[in-house]
């Protein structure tokens, strides 16, 4: 079984589906190409607007979706207000993407 068939198996016993697309890369845009292949319109794609993330990623998000056909949702993350984000240090990465999860499971329960 292809790796791309083991994906799309993944998501046949899922009703629905939120994917984190970041700034368009090549991993999170195979990951909504998929849900959305299974799921259709109960998947949906999710990008956060980061204060620093240029606007080519942003700009290769949207098209992706808009390729794929999936749902694309922005919502406005400004991570160089979290205190912890700010400070640089090694966990930086861990700070942001725990807060950016935390948003993503209300967003998921609220749609």
């Amino acid at each position: 079984m292809s790796k791309l068939s083991h994906l799309l198996k993944w998501f046949e016993d899922k009703d629905s589906a939120l994917v984190a697309l970041s700034g368009g890369g090549v991993d999170s845009a195979l990951v909504a190409y998929a849900a959305h292949k299974v799921l259709g319109k109960y998947a949906v794609a999710v990008t956060a607007d980061y204060k620093t993330l240029s606007s080519e990623e942003l700009d290769s998000s949207k098209k992706i979706c808009s390729e794929i056909g999936i749902k694309h949702i922005m919502i406005d993350y400004d991570e160089l207000e979290n205190e912890a984000f700010v400070k640089n240090d090694s966990q930086r990465c861990y700070y942001c993407r725990t807060e950016l999860g935390d948003r993503l499971k209300k967003l998921g329960n609220d749609i």
